[in-house]
């Protein structure tokens, strides 16, 4: 015995999938990827001649910069305009990720510290300061979701205990200085992964559902008398 479908039944079975395709949020909304280790922020690249601002344990200066992240994220390392005087290196470093400076009320969220990877830039000041892009990496666990924070830097010490300050390039990013207030922003940038949805294109949507109905077409002829 054959069966047989009704063309009515068929094309509104297909319909009712395509609608449920189009407004899914399922479908639409919660395709979750991991986008591999990106820049997450950069406030650009090093200046070398504007001015630099003490980050040294040796006058207590804290600097923070805020950042804008665009979705959920993990910040993995960050690296840092740094000078220091000729035949020095920068060493360790102090940091707090934050919602505002927290010499200025800002909560901390994150804080750390840990050793840098230097890569040298070039000079300042006729060689009297050596400039680097100073990097910490594996940092964990710091998850952020979308909005503005703060990377603060305290305590960066150096090889031959001296003075370092954080180079200035007037970036996009916020400044402030606990005994300076607010200045021009400094040369870093941020790295990580970033979760992101897929939204499919409502063409891509459109052909599945035609797909749909030239199936269930199919289907029709097939089981048809």
């Amino acid at each position: 015995m054959k069966t047989r479908f009704g063309r009515s039944a068929v094309t509104v079975l297909a319909l009712l999938i395509l609608l449920s395709l189009a407004v899914s949020p399922s479908f639409a909304d919660n395709v979750p990827n991991l986008v591999p280790l990106n820049v997450l922020y950069s406030n650009g690249s090093i200046n070398g001649g504007i001015s630099a601002y003490s980050v040294s344990p040796l006058g207590q200066y804290n600097v923070a910069n805020s950042f804008t992240l665009a979705g959920t994220s993990t910040i993995t390392s960050f690296d840092a305009g740094l000078w220091v005087a000729s035949g020095d290196a920068p060493t360790t470093v102090s940091w707090y990720i934050e919602t505002a400076p927290s010499f200025n009320g800002g909560s901390v969220l994150f804080s750390g510290s840990g050793t840098f990877s230097n890569s040298s830039w070039g000079t300042a000041y006729g060689g009297a300061f050596d400039i680097y892009t100073s990097t910490l990496s594996g940092l964990s666990g710091v998850s952020l979701g979308a909005g503005t924070y703060y990377l603060e830097l305290y305590n960066v010490s150096t090889s031959q205990t001296q003075n370092v300050f954080w180079d200035e390039n007037d970036g996009p990013s916020q400044a402030y200085m606990n005994a300076l207030g607010k200045i021009g922003s400094e040369a870093f940038t941020i790295y990580g992964t970033t979760s992101v949805t897929a939204t499919p294109e409502p063409g891509t949507i459109v052909m599945f559902g035609t797909g749909i109905l030239g199936l269930a077409g199919a289907v029709r002829r097939r089981f048809c008398v």
